[in-house]
Formats: structure tokens, sequence, C-alpha cells
């Protein structure tokens, strides 16, 4: 008897471990295994954080729970340009890339102010991509918040595309720009240039 139930609990186990789409209330999620960028833990994060310009309580804060050196490469890479420590360690807690700093200092070179291009990129799976897709929206026929609220992604990765009075845009489809250097100097230039012809430049 135990035997079985042990044998059927190791089952599911593997079932489990192989589901690609579970739902909850009523709803179909994507499950896969998430790749850890780097190594580390939060020691080792706190530790890297510390080595930059965080002191003790603010490294600690950043890394609380961290599972890799994420949080820190994200926080130093954002501190690295436009901004401070206090929102350098709010766009990075709990990430584990730098992806979110990435996003946000794209988007900064773009239109974006400070405030649009941290609510564009906090959240753990903002990359470039994100802010390509903003920027590529915003030089199209929407306005900054109509592009943030079109590319910025909610908790579990889904675009947050809902009803309005635009067109609705797949995320995909705006962030499959596959930029060289001279593609996205030219977009930057491109939607630079509608933002201050439209006065909403940063």
């Amino acid at each position: 008897m135990q035997l079985g139930v042990i044998l059927g609990i190791s089952l599911l186990l593997v079932n489990v471990s192989q589901a690609k789409t579970i739902e909850i209330d009523g709803e179909q999620y994507s499950c896969e295994k998430i790749e850890e960028k780097g190594n580390g833990n939060a020691g080792s994060c706190v530790n890297k954080a510390y080595s930059g310009p965080f002191s003790k309580s603010e490294s600690i804060q950043l890394c609380d729970g961290a599972r890799n050196n994420g949080p820190a490469d994200c926080a130093l890479l954002a501190y690295s340009g436009p901004f401070s420590k206090s929102e350098s360690i709010k766009l990075c807690q709990g990430v584990r890339s730098k992806g979110p700093g990435e996003c946000a200092i794209l988007a900064y070179q773009g239109p974006f102010s400070k405030t649009e291009s941290l609510e564009l990129c906090n959240h753990p799976r903002a990359t470039k991509q994100t802010a390509q897709c903003a920027l590529e929206a915003y030089a199209g026929p929407y306005s900054k918040s109509e592009s943030i609220k079109i590319c910025k992604e909610d908790k579990r990765g889904r675009g947050l595309v809902e009803e309005s009075s635009f067109k609705q845009l797949e995320l995909s489809e705006l962030a499959t720009f596959e930029s060289t250097k001279k593609d996205m100097d030219s977009l930057l230039k491109e939607v630079n240039e509608k933002a201050f012809k439209n006065n909403e430049y940063k």
C-alpha cells in the first residue's frame, strides 16, 4: 500500500515537472524551466553590490531573496546610467538578470523620461526588447503612455494590451525588431524628433 502511494506520488511529480501548460482560474499558463543567468545567491549578490556604490543596507535591500547576482548586475548597470541608487534598487529588486536595467537605459535614450522608463521596465522579465517595443510603438501613431501600456509586461510575462480606443498590437509583433546599431540609432533619432515636435520630450 505505502509503495503504491509513493509510486503514485512519484509519477505525479514526474508529470507535473514535464507539464508545458497549466490552467489556473480558467486561464492557460505556459510553464518552462527558468535558466539562471550567472552564478550566485543572495550572499554573492550582496557582495557584488557592496563592491560597487551601494552601502551594506542598500545591498541587503537590493539582494533580499536573490537566487543569483541578477539584482546586483541590474542595479550596477542602471546606476552607471541616469538612475539614482534608490531608483536602481527599486528597478532591480527580485530580478534574475540585468534585463530591466538594459530596458530602462535604452528607453531613456529615447523620448521617455526617467519615470516613464522605470514604469516601462519595472518588472523582472523586462529586456531591451521591451524598450524596443515601446520605441517602435511611439515611432508609429501611439503616444508615450500608450506605448508603455502596449509594451509593459505584467508579472506573468503577458502583454498588458487591453481594449481601448487605439488599435491593439501584439507584443511579439513589436518586439521582432532585430536591430543593428545603425537601425537603433535611426529609431532613436526618429522617436526623439517626434517627441521634440510634439513637445513631449523628457
